[in-house]
């Protein structure tokens, strides 16, 4: 199925890896074995390379840091292209340039060294850009959409290269308009502040609460539910009494209930099943249906 592929790879000089256990790259230790796993090197790589799986119908799923997608136990016969290297950052006076694989908490890292500042709160978020900006990623009250100025993107459907102001980019809680699977993120460009304080100092606040309250040092996907309308999904967890209660190898965190956590060797049938059980229970006790922040791929 992928020799003429792997003869596409070569002459490209493509980066790739055959028969990778995702288990061993996803944060919360599932995933199948899948026959290739492809590393471009840059943005014109990615876009041709996705212009050759389109060409001939081979599917394929971009991945960046795999912090948030649940993968299924089957074994698959679908291409990962991973943007890990694809990671570029730049400062100039018109804003800070981003790849899709660079890393939000290096962007962070980097902008403490500028004493740039608006970006702070996002700095334990452990996503790259790109994925970061599909899902509007957010904490302690800020967003990606909060400082994101533009957006490089190849449409798949004209196949041409376009970019996206953030007003064109359909932002709300956990969404935008790449989430429809039309655009492939190559780039960003952000907007950002001079600092009058010490930016370093803030992230470092923002740190200690994440350790404080949520389960750092466990392998999990973040928060496995949207927050509901008027409410908390760890809180409306909590109070229906699930803290610590597991299906297979996962479990909820007793540390912060909206968290699922792969404590042994769990499943994504494990994970899904702890995920429908939560729902069903809050919904009983609450009326709210609550919908997953997570990708199931």
């Amino acid at each position: 199925m992928f020799s003429l592929l792997f003869d596409f790879l070569k002459e490209k000089d493509f980066k790739y890896k055959e028969r990778v256990n995702l288990k061993i790259l996803s944060s919360v230790g599932i995933g199948p074995t899948v026959p290739l796993l492809v590393y471009p090197s840059s943005t014109e790589q990615l876009v041709s390379l996705v212009e050759y799986l389109h060409k001939f119908e081979i599917q394929y799923k971009i991945v960046g840091r795999m912090t948030n997608i649940l993968f299924t136990d089957k074994a698959c016969d679908f291409v990962i292209i991973a943007t890990a290297d694809i990671s570029r950052i730049e400062f100039s006076s018109e804003g800070v340039y981003a790849e899709c694989g660079a890393t939000l908490r290096r962007l962070c890292a980097l902008c403490v060294e500028q004493a740039l500042c608006g970006i702070e709160a996002l700095s334990g978020i452990p996503a790259s850009v790109g994925g970061a900006i599909l899902s509007n990623a957010g904490a302690y009250g800020a967003e990606v959409s909060d400082v994101l100025e533009t957006v490089r993107a190849l449409d798949k459907v004209s196949g041409q290269l376009i970019k996206l102001c953030a007003d064109e980019c359909d932002f709300s809680y956990r969404h935008s308009i790449f989430q429809t699977g039309r655009y492939v993120i190559l780039s960003a460009k952000f907007r950002l502040s001079k600092a009058n304080f010490d930016v370093g100092e803030r992230m470092r606040e923002f740190s200690r609460r994440r350790i404080d309250t949520q389960p750092t040092a466990e392998r999990s996907l973040g928060s496995t539910f949207k927050r509901p309308r008027g409410a908390y999904a760890a809180e409306l967890i909590d109070r229906c009494g699930l803290k610590g209660t597991g299906v297979g190898g996962v479990k909820i965190s007793e540390k912060h209930a909206g968290f699922i956590v792969n404590t042994a060797h769990g499943t994504a049938e494990d994970y899904v099943s702890l995920m429908e059980l939560v729902r069903r229970r809050v919904y009983d006790e609450f009326s709210l249906l609550l919908e997953p922040e997570i990708e199931i791929f």
